[in-house]
């Protein structure tokens, strides 16, 4: 069975915290489907300090870069549609044909992302409020992005789960994703 590792700041590693490893079995027949890493705490942090970075980068990356990179994911999602079927169908029990849906949806999602994400404005709001600036004056207000989000992919739909939690309210943040022991496709 393969060892899949965690992907840190661009690079594939090994649970450096712990050095321990988990299977991963199937929920219809308990065969084991793949093996991962247990993240500790030294993986933790060294995740967050590149999603930071990261998101550092993201946000000063010009929406019409963003968006070509997102069209580019969604290319790939929809490539690998087959494939990302037949994991989440060995990992969460689901039926072929419920998985092909799901991992064919996410294209759609990243390219639903991509677009969104560049017709993101502020606010505006009329500041004739404020004595001596007057009636043809407004204040433009952008709502700064969180610095970085976490989500535990402890659903029904670990394949759509991401593309939907990474959507266009998140575009300029950075995503922890992670899977928990207690989810029905670990």
């Amino acid at each position: 069975m393969d060892l899949t590792s965690m992907l840190i700041g661009g690079d594939w590693r090994s649970a450096v915290g712990t050095g321990r490893t988990e299977d991963v079995t199937s929920p219809y027949d308990g065969s084991i489907v793949g093996t991962v890493p247990v993240a500790g705490r030294d993986d933790v942090e060294a995740a967050l300090t590149a999603a930071e970075a990261g998101a550092v980068r993201w946000r000063r990356t010009p929406a019409h870069e963003r968006m070509k990179i997102l069209r580019r994911a969604a290319e790939l999602a929809d490539e690998r549609a087959g494939d990302i079927a037949k994991i989440i169908s060995s990992e969460a029990g689901k039926t072929i044909t419920e998985a092909t849906g799901e991992a064919s949806r996410s294209g759609e999602i990243i390219r639903l992302a991509a677009f969104e994400g560049t017709q993101l404005y502020g606010d505006t709001l009329p500041l004739d409020a404020n004595p001596g600036t007057g009636l043809d004056k407004i204040g433009f207000t952008l709502r700064p992005a969180v610095r970085c989000r976490g989500c535990d992919l402890t659903v029904q739909l670990p394949g759509a789960c991401w593309c939907c939690t990474s959507s266009p309210r998140h575009w300029r943040q950075a995503m922890l994703l992670s899977s928990s022991p207690r989810a029905p496709h670990h």
